[in-house]
């Protein structure tokens, strides 16, 4: 794997495959092989250069996710945000994303576990936390925390409460697109009003309320992503 930098910025990890497709591009001259890596040097500002990337290596076929969602893209070694870019764009250069779970529960200690809609590109079907997804560009994880569980539960402020456990993990594995780095940001939520918890997005087939046995021998036939697994197993600890 190689270091990519946008100038001189370490922004992603990428693959020989990724960099022999990115030769046979017509963006191909934008890219230069350096002893630190591969250099990525835009003709325009960062955030033109990069949405030419994602439309040329779309097209191309090089990855096949297009969410028409800008996230954040980060230097790797200090945090700070440089431009925004295509969410699908993501992964294929190794870049950095940041997330949340909201791993939702009652006073009585049950938990929430949401299906996957069918029709996602990522795991369809399989059971995750009562809500969770990526941190949107320009946004705090407090934020996309309180939009993710309005979109996915139909929760509004008033109807749960977050208790003061929270905590943070970070995924790093090869994926079918290219490289997954994803800093993910936890949170234990008590929903107050349980009959309120329905989807809003489409993007959740189905609702339950478990027992935690119940939520751990799910974990354990392998029909829960590993990474929310994380997420299920601190918040039980």
């Amino acid at each position: 794997m190689l270091d990519l930098w946008l100038n001189d910025h370490r922004i992603g990890l990428i693959s020989e495959k990724t960099v022999g497709e990115i030769n046979s591009s017509s963006l191909s001259t934008l890219f230069s092989r350096t002893p630190q890596g591969v250099v990525f040097t835009p003709q325009s500002n960062f955030n033109e250069g990069l949405a030419l990337a994602a439309n040329v290596f779309h097209q191309a076929g090089f990855f096949f996710q297009w969410r028409k969602e800008l996230l954040d893209v980060r230097d790797l070694d200090t945090g700070d945000v440089l431009a925004q870019a295509e969410r699908g764009l993501f992964r294929y250069l190794g870049m950095a994303t940041r997330c949340i779970y909201a791993v939702g529960m009652t006073e009585d200690g049950r938990i929430f576990m949401s299906q996957r809609s069918f029709t996602k590109q990522v795991d369809p079907g399989l059971w995750d936390a009562l809500a969770a997804g990526l941190i949107a560009a320009g946004e705090a994880p407090h934020e996309s925390l309180a939009r993710e569980i309005a979109e996915e539960a139909g929760l509004k402020p008033g109807d749960y409460s977050l208790e003061d456990s929270s905590w943070q993990f970070t995924i790093r594995r090869p994926v079918e697109e290219g490289w997954m780095h994803e800093d993910a940001f936890c949170q234990k939520v008590v929903v107050h009003n349980t009959e309120n918890v329905h989807n809003t997005d489409g993007e959740v087939a189905f609702i339950e309320l478990l027992e935690p046995a119940d939520v751990l021998e799910r974990i354990a036939t392998g029909i829960v992503p590993w990474d929310s697994a994380v997420a299920f197993l601190t918040a039980m600890t």
